[in-house]
């Protein structure tokens, strides 16, 4: 899976590769899986994991775009907090790097999980900041109130862990001038919690 997604994201996107691979593999997909990637834009990941099930819907806030023929995947203008589908219509629901990116991301994942079918995987990854800052929502207080509804815990970095430290985007007046970068994800299913 890493190969699939190599080269596809330079240094903006420093960690997809490795998350995109994560998801494909922790998935578990089938050919008869309905899948919800939510906040899934037009990255790479929809595409890959569409070849592999039945269909993949994406929901973003962004507009609407075409894809290639062929291709099982339908694109829907929406807000992950409020979708508009049943509960339990979904196989796998994947949220790979989006709620650092929404201004409650707290809300996000109750909704995913009402719309995952009993027995289904909730895939989300997000980046994990050194300290709150107002342009990346997650920091570890944020991080907690995420995993908490589903028994799950930040877990210690260990020693060789690695981390990627940037330049603050769009700093504020008093803002740290850089920030540590981890990324944490995490599989529930309706059975169940890994880490």
């Amino acid at each position: 899976w890493a190969e699939v997604f190599r080269g596809h994201y330079g240094c903006k996107h420093w960690s997809r590769g490795f998350e995109y691979s994560w998801i494909a593999v922790n998935g578990n997909f089938r050919k008869s899986h309905l899948v919800l990637d939510a906040g899934g834009g037009m990255a790479p990941l929809q595409v890959t994991v569409a070849r592999e099930v039945g269909h993949v819907i994406n929901v973003d806030s962004g507009t609407q775009v075409k894809l290639t023929p062929g291709i099982n995947i339908t694109m829907s203008q929406g807000d992950i907090t409020e979708l508009k589908f049943p509960d339990g219509l979904f196989d796998r629901v994947i949220c790979s790097s989006v709620l650092e990116h929404i201004d409650k991301p707290q809300r996000v994942l109750p909704e995913l999980w009402r719309v995952l079918k009993p027995g289904g995987k909730l895939l989300v990854t997000f980046d994990l900041a050194s300290h709150a800052r107002y342009n990346h929502t997650i920091d570890l207080k944020v991080a907690i109130e995420i995993l908490e509804p589903f028994g799950a815990k930040v877990p210690e970095v260990p020693e060789d862990g690695m981390a990627i430290i940037v330049p603050e985007l769009d700093p504020q007046e008093g803002d740290k001038p850089h920030v540590g970068l981890l990324v944490l994800c995490f599989c529930v299913d309706k059975l169940g919690i890994m880490i």
